[in-house]
């Protein structure tokens, strides 16, 4: 029943289009279609993840690499883990507790684990999937945030069994401004998915108009990188676009 109360809405949005089996697959060519579908999925509580090219499987940093098909690849990732605690714990101004918040930490600061980020706000994940300058379609994934198990902060990441959420503390500036939370993953190696899942495919032609409307809407790298990097990074963006094209 609710599968055909969605089927309904997307349609009568005029967003609507027939759902892949594996996984429901819906098109983005303007911001309107964004804000519509946004729309859709407000009576329900989502999280969202938005990625900057729509060819990748959605797997987490460590999963990409080698040696987590290895038969010890949590050892691995353990040892990972614990050599950025300790060249890291000088940088972090409030120490995390458990190894969960250690590598929501490190996560966020670009180390391969086992987490995948997610927001609780579409706009962030459609300024991450549109915020690179290339020319392919990008992809911006909905996921309902009660298809997912919370983690148990008692047990180690490390033992899982499943796929679980993990909301953390925001102990990062960047992670609060992000509004930002994690799926860990029991088998990094595996293509993630879930038969609650969406993909929003981002036309290609449509990211520059979205990128701009998001950058209006205060979505930019100022916002989401809170500091002097991020702030740097968007007044270049700001005062900068198109002018190096014009001047070559």
């Amino acid at each position: 029943m609710m599968r055909i109360v969605k089927t309904i809405r997307l349609r009568y949005i005029g967003v609507f289009l027939s759902p892949n089996r594996a996984m429901d697959t819906y098109p983005i060519k303007s911001f309107e279609d964004l804000h519509r579908m946004v729309m859709v999925h407000g009576h329900s509580h989502f999280i969202f993840r938005g990625e900057d090219t729509a060819q990748y499987p959605l797997r987490p940093k460590f999963g990409r690499d080698k040696m987590s098909v290895l038969e010890n690849f949590a050892g691995y990732e353990q040892r990972i883990l614990e050599t950025f605690k300790r060249r890291g714990s000088p940088h972090v101004s409030v120490l995390p507790l458990n190894d969960w918040e250690w590598l929501a930490v490190a996560q966020h600061f670009g180390l391969a684990t086992r987490l995948l980020d997610w927001t609780e706000n579409p706009l962030v994940a459609a300024y991450f999937a549109t915020a690179t300058k290339t020319s392919t379609d990008r992809v911006l994934y909905a996921l309902k945030r009660d298809s997912l198990q919370s983690a148990d902060e008692k047990s180690s990441p490390f033992e899982l069994q499943a796929v679980v959420l993990y909301p953390p503390k925001h102990i990062a500036t960047r992670i609060m401004a992000q509004t930002g939370l994690f799926t860990v993953h029991d088998q990094p190696a595996e293509v993630f998915t879930h038969p609650e899942l969406e993909r929003w495919i981002i036309a290609a032609d449509a990211v520059i108009e979205l990128n701009v409307a998001l950058d209006n809407y205060g979505f930019n790298r100022a916002t989401m990188f809170p500091g002097l990097d991020g702030l740097a990074h968007h007044i270049n963006d700001w005062w900068l676009r198109g002018v190096r094209e014009d001047v070559a």
